[in-house]
């Protein structure tokens, strides 16, 4: 499957889930799992253990990962830097694209953060682009010059 299939298939998921990042297959190089989630078709009770919340949350549909979706390894080459953030406190960049699950920036708060905290693009022959993968629970932003690679394959195949 061709980069641009893998890509869509990866923008079509309606939830991601983090499975972990790490370096490699090279230094400098990182690579992110992530598994494709939905949510469940029936109501779920939300237990918190608090009762006040619960009642305040009510029902809500569970979402969850299983064998049979997909899973994506996507790799970025020769980073500049990357961040891990809680989903519940990033804020939107101005001109956000929330129809994709990785999203590209040429301008945003992020790169800003870079480019004062690096001379990367002082010495990069290509400019420096912010990429951020929307995972439920995460934010994985990451400065580099080239597009991501991206696999496909299925959660079980991934075990």
């Amino acid at each position: 499957m061709a980069l641009e299939d893998n890509l869509a298939a990866l923008n079509s998921c309606p939830y991601l889930f983090l499975v972990s990042y790490e370096e490699a297959p090279d230094v400098l190089d990182l690579r992110i799992v992530v598994h494709e989630a939905r949510a469940e078709k029936e109501l779920t009770s939300v237990n918190t253990g608090d009762a006040k919340i619960d009642r305040v949350l009510g029902d809500a549909y569970a979402v969850t990962s299983e064998p049979s979706f997909r899973a994506f390894t996507i790799t970025f080459e020769n980073y500049v830097g990357f961040s891990v953030r809680n989903e519940s406190y990033a804020n939107p960049e101005p001109e956000e694209d929330y129809s994709k699950k990785l999203r590209s920036y040429s301008q945003s708060t992020f790169l800003e953060f870079i480019q004062s905290s690096t001379f990367a693009q002082q010495i990069q022959d290509e400019p420096i682009l912010h990429f951020a993968v929307i995972c439920v629970d995460h934010v994985v932003d990451v400065a580099c010059a080239a597009p991501p690679h991206v696999e496909l394959k299925s959660i079980g195949d991934d075990q």
